[in-house]
């Protein structure tokens, strides 16, 4: 999981501890099953790192007071420079180079215990790939994960309370619902007390100030993530021979969703 592995050892700030990496995390997880006579498998989706910055920016930046303690005019300054007084921007950055990753992890547990799948190819033959490692019935997976979809960070910006109105919000989960009638049902009982919460706690609440603040937000918000993605080629080139190797040792096909 990218949450509680990858960011909790490349982004969320944790007192002093400055010297957490993702190779130092893996390893511990391993040594920690190693001590109860259990092996581990480690299996990693990575994604273009253009686009995943930019899409980890839009759930984590601080426009929203969330847990990035940077912002994107920052992030690709450094790329600009290699200079930054805050040193968790490389940190970050360098928790995206993808074959440091798994030369870390061959290091840990072997090549044989490690498999990359590409985020890209979600909608192509990811599940069976990945079933297949898994030693899981394609079939069966297909089945379980039929109708459903990836929770894209656009549709979470869109449901976002920090940058948008109540109104607007619960339209957006309405509008979600209301188009697929199977998910409708589904802790329906739920969905009702939320959105008489929501009507209740927020829009009864909700002042002409707040609305005006929300509109800053998300200005700002827009401003930091055109900046991060109006320099994907400046993010390409930093992350370059990492996908090279990447593309020529493991034999993935990123040329094919632009990765360099």
């Amino acid at each position: 999981s990218y949450e509680y592995i990858i960011l909790n050892s490349i982004l969320y700030p944790y007192g002093n501890d400055n010297f957490r990496t993702v190779s130092r995390t893996l390893s511990r997880i391993n040594s920690l099953f190693s001590k109860i006579h259990i092996d581990v498998y480690f299996f990693c989706s990575i994604r273009s790192q253009s686009n995943i910055i930019s899409s980890l920016y839009t759930l984590t930046s601080p426009e929203l007071g969330k847990s990035m303690t940077f912002t994107g005019e920052e992030i690709i300054q450094y790329l600009k420079t290699k200079n930054t007084n805050k040193p968790m921007i490389k940190r970050l950055l360098d928790g995206f180079k993808y074959w440091e990753l798994y030369k870390n992890l061959d290091n840990i547990v072997g090549k044989n215990k490690i498999k990359f799948f590409l985020f890209e190819k979600v909608e192509d033959n990811f599940v069976s790939d990945l079933s297949n490692y898994l030693k899981i019935d394609p079939a069966i997976s297909l089945k379980l994960l039929k109708n459903t979809s990836e929770n894209v960070a656009i549709n979470h910006m869109k449901e976002d309370l920090f940058i948008n109105s109540p109104l607007s919000v619960l339209f957006s989960k309405l509008i979600k619902n209301f188009k697929n009638p199977r998910i409708l049902f589904i802790n329906f009982n739920k969905k009702l007390l939320n959105m008489f919460k929501l009507l209740y706690i927020h829009i009864t609440k909700y002042r002409q100030k707040d609305k005006e603040i929300s509109i800053i937000k998300k200005e700002n918000l827009i401003k930091q993530l055109n900046v991060i993605k109006n320099n994907s080629s400046l993010i390409k080139k930093y992350y370059r021979n990492d996908c090279l190797e990447l593309k020529n040792k493991l034999k993935l096909d990123i040329d094919k969703y632009d990765y360099l």
